[in-house]
């Protein structure tokens, strides 16, 4: 039962530690509450990884998301890795979050694998050129206007209002859907006035 109910979510693993995923030779998990600081962010990751570090072998990857609360100062974020055991893990990414004052910032995602699973300096210099390239090559493009007869609008978000406080107009809505179903030949998600909501 326990198996079944740790396999019901895989992607976050479980919420307030880190367990194993057998499956996907991963440990993984979400912790809570927000940090607030540098040391208070080493101290929370270090307990729950320093938990679970003995159990991950050669060919494993621990994942780690946290919560960042609005005083941490993201900078140093950059400068946070943690090796035990030749495990190494350290910043992956971050996702900023407007949580409308409850003092969440970010979610950060840390990860890392074991010996086996560790690419190699090359791929690693390899990705990284190809990376810098892509940012590059981003900023190369000229701004495209749109075509005639179309604007920008950005609604408030998780709203079904317009800019004005009107609500959308089920033709409104069903202007998006066949706006989205124009600009994407293939999406994993159905694009219907329940799902453009």
């Amino acid at each position: 039962m326990a198996e079944k109910e740790q396999d019901f979510n895989p992607s976050i693993g479980v919420i307030g530690g880190i367990e194993q995923d057998a499956v996907n030779l991963r440990h993984k998990g979400f912790l809570v509450p927000a940090v607030c600081g540098l040391e208070q962010l080493q101290q929370v990751y270090q307990q729950a990884v320093a938990a679970v570090v003995n159990g991950v072998g050669d060919r494993d990857r621990v994942t780690v998301r946290m919560l960042i609360g609005e005083e941490f100062d993201l900078d140093q974020l950059e400068s946070f890795s943690w090796n035990h055991g030749g495990l190494v893990t350290g910043l992956e990414g971050f996702i900023p979050v407007d949580t409308n004052g409850f003092g969440v910032q970010a979610i950060v995602y840390f990860g890392g694998n074991g010996a086996e699973r560790m690419p190699s300096a090359e791929v690693i210099r390899q990705e990284q050129q190809v990376l810098a390239q892509a940012r590059q090559e981003a900023c190369n493009f000229p701004p495209q206007s749109l075509p005639e007869g179309y604007t920008v609008q950005v609604l408030p978000p998780n709203s079904l209002m317009d800019e004005e406080g009107n609500m959308l107009s089920d033709e409104d809505i069903e202007s998006l859907v066949t706006m989205y179903g124009r600009a994407y030949k293939d999406y994993p998600t159905a694009f219907n006035a329940e799902t453009v909501k």
